[in-house]
């Protein structure tokens, strides 16, 4: 997007132009700028002016055009078109060459170089010397432009010199302390009669540590373009803003008033700033982006166009080049910066994800991947603005929302900026890094007006390779208008004054790799209108000027006559032209000197005009010195103020002039009630504190030639109304509290009247009005609801408002209780009360957080301001929390409803009871009635988890039944029940053991020498101990002796028995025993 306007740029430059001696030759050039530039040709460093050989013309379009007829050898050589106005200047120069023709004769030669300028590659602050060796016969003239335009126009006079060595046909250019701007192509031509050569050389200069420019620290008039994305830049309108400040250097570059303006761009679009900087010498710039140093890259582009402007060009922005953007521009002579802050907006459909940078190498394969909100929505795929379509270098695939693109067999020229993009207009931006030999690639495409230089530039990963350049696949070779050129790893190409046939592919090939760029060479094409002419200035009258001309002559092919003409004044020392009249006739036309803004010399030019537009200007010889004439611009104005306030005359005159005040007819000075006031046109008269007396008073202002009056009306001061201190504007009462509204009035006297929403009040049994001083008040002593409302005070035209709420007073229960904690008996009636502070005041109900809903057990009641909850016949599940609520208060009732108390009787005298095993064990109590529950427990621990126990209620008796008891039904037992407990302490033992076998308690047994003995008994219980004895002393085991145990047997065993073993053997198991006579033979 284009962001500037105002300062003179060139749409087309002027081009290199070939006729043959005798023919006419035209120069032509397209100019823009806004106010419209004032167009001069010159030659030589001397303007050109209309002649019978020169004509100056301009069409509707901004085409300006130089005709030269008849052109002649001498007419060959260097043209400048300089186009400047109040905001800025440029320049373009074009060459003119004028070959002999066949009729022509004489002697000469055309001038050829012998040794050409070589081009060169410097650090900054170096010195620069090109040197060309030119022959030819008459000796040529030699002439130095860069880029296109004359070193003068750059370049301070100090900062270059050109010059020749004597009989030798040496010119040089000398550069002194080169800096970054001065990179560029050089142009040497040398110019006979019998035509001319020229020879081209490349400047590249290192800038070595970039050091941008500190911020200005002054405000400098605003004459240069910021970059903003719709607002000119501003042009100063008076002479004082015209004036260079103080302290400010001439040369330097010049800037605007620091402002930042905003624009936005779409994600996916190019945003372009574009920033004209003027100042001798040509400033360096640089931009910035958040502070940090913005560099050139795939997406950003960074160039001073044909338009002499500095352009900062970002292809298809992403998010994250939203920011704030400076161009900073600094010289030997000052600095200065604008800025512009971007912002990035999305669009509606937006990517799932997005896509990522790719860096690969050449000859490898990249791969690209996105994802769309949905697989149904429909993409397409471009580098840049070529869309890509599926091939075997390009793989287009398409997985659900997935969009993937895999580049094959990757070369140099695949390097560049990628894009999906959705139907809906959605992009995703990667960037593809191609690695290789090649590290800076050629541009894509390359676009110039014909007659400017095409520059081409590529950079190597290493130096001293052999590189090789192709045009349309020719190989190129250096020639005058061809500069190749290599600065170790830089390799440069300039096609010099480009035309038509330089148009197509150019490529770079170092071994295997390659970069091409498509070249297009933009065609010119003017038309224009020429200038009057014979301009005279006659001055036979004092402070006026007689202005004649007569109309251009239609001369060569294509041009029109004029149908008007433009007369503009110049301030002598001024720079801009200022329109003064138009005429449609060649009639002479009288300037006067009221028509001018301030006294000064003036000179005058005239322009024609067509259906085309404006031609060219002729500029009347000579000056005259005009005086306007003091006239009345803005007229006095009637003054209405309040007593004791300030009123203000003020009156604007065309010239600065003195002038007196006068106040019914009295002059006024200026003193503590009048301010007099003048400044350059405008003159003003301040009166403080204006009185009645002062009504319909005429006030005249008296100048040379001038006089004006208007009237002052003083009008009493209006009563104004107000708040009292801290009264309040919104209040809020509750019955029966007072109602006051309090405000002030300016004057004690002043009346008011009250109203409530929009009814007028009066005083009543209910209101009170009240005055005291400047105080006003409305008084309800009683409020009800009904007072509720917008009261209003008024006092003339003015009034003040209040806002009145008048609510019931809360409702309060006046008999809580400190203690609503009650228990109650089943079957109790129960009657929760409370009592209100209003009779009509609404409860509500609620037991623990649920609200109450009666039923024929519970009810609600309400006498009065009491409200009651009862309950008729309690229940134990009617115990919980009941809360009464009355809105504003409430409270709470703990109610507990336990059973009666339940009493328990033994039926068995005794408290404790031993048992054997087997033995029926049953225990038995009596309740205090039927219906109690009780529980059965031993050792603490329910029964149930007790073995062989059984549980029986029989109308009041309740019982515990063990029918064969065991010593693990030992224990204490205990009944229990809500209000009473009985215990039973339970023993069970086993039975004492007994022999059962043999039932004789003597035995005789009989055994012989060396058998065994085996003496057997059997027990009553398994776990008895039985103890051996013979001859009544204890048996001890040995080796022949050993007792044994089995079930119920009881055994001993003596081996190889002897008749020392002879006797009686004793089994005794507790208290009984069993004896066994033992003889042994």
């Amino acid at each position: 997007m284009d962001v500037f306007g105002g300062a003179p740029r060139f749409v087309a430059y002027p081009r290199t132009f070939t006729v043959p001696d005798g023919a006419d030759a035209v120069l032509k050039c397209q100019i823009a700028g806004e106010p419209r530039p004032t167009v001069v040709w010159e030659r030589d460093q001397s303007p050109i002016y209309p002649s019978a050989r020169h004509s100056l013309l301009e069409d509707g379009g901004g085409i300006y055009q130089l005709v030269v007829s008849e052109a002649r050898l001498e007419d060959s050589g260097q043209y400048i078109c300089k186009a400047k106005n109040a905001v800025g200047e440029t320049y373009a120069a074009a060459t003119l060459r004028v070959e002999e023709g066949s009729g022509r004769s004489g002697g000469g030669d055309k001038p050829t170089f012998l040794v050409r300028p070589s081009s060169a590659r410097v650090s900054r602050g170096d010195d620069v010397v090109f040197m060309g060796r030119v022959d030819g016969s008459p000796p040529p003239t030699v002439t130095w432009d860069k880029d296109g335009k004359a070193l003068g126009q750059i370049f301070e006079s100090s900062h270059y010199s050109v010059g020749q060595e004597e009989g030798e046909g040496w010119h040089h250019l000398k550069i002194f302390g080169a800096r970054p701007p001065d990179a560029g192509v050089y142009l040497c031509r040398a110019t006979n009669v019998y035509g001319q050569c020229m020879a081209a050389a490349v400047l590249l200069v290192d800038p070595g540590q970039i050091q941008p420019p500190p911020p200005p620290t002054t405000t400098p008039p605003p004459t240069t373009t910021p970059p903003t994305t719709a607002d000119p830049p501003e042009v100063p309108d008076s002479p004082e803003e015209r004036e260079r400040p103080a302290g400010r250097r001439e040369g330097a570059p010049r800037r605007p008033k620091v402002k930042v303006k905003a624009f936005a761009v779409r994600q996916g679009k190019h945003a372009k700033f574009r920033c004209r900087v003027t100042g001798k010498p040509k400033p360096e710039i640089y931009w910035r982006k958040d502070g940090a140093l913005v560099a050139a890259g795939r997406r950003h582009l960074l160039y001073e166009d044909r338009d002499s402007y500095f352009t900062l060009k970002m292809l298809y922005c992403r998010q994250a080049d939203a920011g704030l953007y400076t161009c900073a521009a600094s010289n030997s002579a000052g600095h200065t910066l604008s800025s512009v802050l971007l912002h990035i907006t999305e669009p509606q459909t937006k990517f799932r994800s997005q896509l990522r940078d790719v860096e690969v190498r050449e000859r490898g394969q990249a791969v690209l991947e996105c994802e769309v909100p949905a697989g149904s929505v429909p993409s397409a795929w471009y580098l840049e603005d070529r869309r890509l379509r599926p091939s075997a270098k390009y793989v287009i695939e398409q997985r659900g929302a997935i969009r993937r693109l895999t580049i094959k067999d990757v070369t140099m020229d695949d390097d560049g900026i990628y894009l999906c993009q959705m139907r809906e207009g959605g992009r995703s931006v990667a960037e593809v890094a191609v690695k290789g030999k090649i590290v800076k690639r050629l541009p894509r495409r390359l676009s110039v007006v014909e007659g400017e230089n095409a520059a081409f530039c590529v950079d190597l990963d290493e130096e001293d390779v052999a590189v090789r350049w192709y045009k349309d696949g020719e190989l190129l070779r250096e020639t005058h208008k061809t500069i190749i050129k290599s600065f170790g790893k830089t390799h440069i190409l300039v096609l010099v004054n480009a035309g038509a046939e330089d148009a197509g592919t150019v490529t770079f090939v170092i071994s295997e790799s390659k970069s091409t760029s498509q070249l297009k060479v933009k065609g010119r094409s003017r038309s224009v209108p020429g200038p009057p002419v014979k301009a005279r200035l006659v001055c036979e009258r004092v402070n006026a000027a007689w202005l004649e001309w007569e109309p251009p002559a239609p001369e060569g092919e294509g041009t029109a006559g004029a149908t008007g003409y433009v007369v503009e004044r110049q301030e002598l020392g001024a720079e801009e032209w200022l329109q003064c009249l138009t005429t449609e006739t060649c009639a002479p036309v009288q300037v006067l000197g009221d028509s001018v803004p301030a006294e000064a010399q003036y000179r005058f030019r005239v322009c024609s005009v067509n259906a085309y537009g404006c031609g060219g200007a002729t500029i009347f010889p000579g000056t005259v010195h005009l005086v306007p004439a003091a006239r009345i611009r803005r007229h006095l104005d009637d003054v209405c103020v309040t007593e004791g306030g300030e009123a203000e005359f003020a009156v604007e005159l065309t010239v600065p002039v003195l002038g007196t005040w006068h106040m019914r007819g009295r002059q006024i000075q200026d003193d503590e009630r009048f301010a007099v006031r003048h400044a350059q046109c405008r003159h003003s008269l301040l009166i403080r504190r204006p009185a009645l007396p002062d009504n319909q008073a005429q006030v005249t202002f008296i100048a040379h030639g001038v006089r004006d009056s208007a009237l002052l009306y003083v009008q009493a001061a209006p009563v104004t109304i107000s708040l009292a201190p801290d009264a309040p504007r919104e209040l809020r009462v509750t019955v029966p509290d007072a109602i006051e509204l309090l405000c002030q009035v300016s004057s004690t006297d002043a009346h008011v009247h009250w109203s409530k929403d929009g009814r007028e009040l009066g005083p009543s049994d209910q209101v009170t009005l009240e005055a005291s001083g400047q105080t006003r008040k409305l008084v309800v002593p009683s409020s009800r609801t009904s007072d509720s409302g917008q009261y209003a005070c008024h006092a003339a035209n003015s009034a003040i408002t209040f806002y009145v709420t008048v609510s019931e007073p809360p409702v309060r229960i006046v008999n809580a209780a400190d203690d609503t904690r009650a228990e109650y008996r089943t079957s109790d009636r129960i009657v929760l009360s409370c009592e209100l502070s209003r009779p009509d005041a609404r409860v509500t109900w609620y037991k623990d957080g649920l609200e109450v809903e009666g039923d024929g057990n519970l009810s609600t009641e309400t006498r009065g301001a009491h409200r009651s909850l009862i309950i008729q016949s309690a229940r134990a599940g009617d115990s919980g929390e009941y809360v009464c609520d009355a809105g504003d208060d409430s409270i709470f009732f703990d109610i507990t409803v336990k059973d009666p108390r339940v009493t328990l009787r033994g039926v068995e005298p005794e408290a404790r009871a031993l048992y054997q095993s087997g033995d029926a064990v049953e225990l038995s109590c009596e309740v205090s009635h039927s219906g109690a529950e009780v529980k059965w427990s031993k050792d603490g621990r329910g029964v149930d988890e007790v073995p062989g126990v059984e549980v029986r209620a029989e109308g009041g008796h309740r019982r515990l039944l063990i029918p064969h008891c065991s010593p693990k039904h030992s224990g204490v037992y205990a009944c229990q029940t809500t209000g009473d407990s009985l215990s039973f302490n339970i023993a069970v033992a086993e039975p004492p053991a007994r022999i059962t076998r043999p039932t004789q308690r003597a035995t005789e047994l009989r055994y012989l020498t060396g058998e065994d003995i085996l003496l057997e008994c059997e027990v009553s219980g398994e776990g008895a101990v039985a103890k051996w004895y013979k001859d009544g002393e204890k048996v001890d085991e040995s080796g022949r002796t050993s007792g044994g145990s089995a079930g119920s047997a009881r055994t001993l065993a003596v081996k190889r028995a002897g008749p020392a073993d002879s006797g009686e053997y004793l089994c005794a198991v507790g208290d009984d025993s069993v004896a066994f006579r033992v003889l042994v033979e």
